[in-house]
């Protein structure tokens, strides 16, 4: 990922490198504090010129969500504890 973006508390959040520097265009769904929008980027710049709804990336699943596919259909043995 080059970037990451997440809704929390910014004191506690720009310990990490997060901001609401690039953020001030994006949107999401629902309601929100805009403040609260913050970004990491990892690749500096980015997400210069970022604006939009923000919304989830339906061409990759999460390595959580392969996961529990594979255990559903049985290409992960699930084993009892001894």
């Amino acid at each position: 990922y080059r970037a990451v973006l997440l809704v929390g508390d910014p004191p506690y959040y720009q310990r990490f490198g997060f901001s609401a520097e690039h953020t001030g265009a994006l949107r999401m769904p629902g309601s929100y504090e805009r403040e609260r929008l913050l970004a990491c980027e990892f690749t500096p710049g980015v997400l210069n010129g970022a604006r939009g709804m923000i919304s989830a990336d339906r061409r990759r699943p999460s390595r959580f969500a392969g996961m529990i596919d594979s255990v559903v259909n049985g290409r992960i043995p699930i084993t009892q504890p001894a």
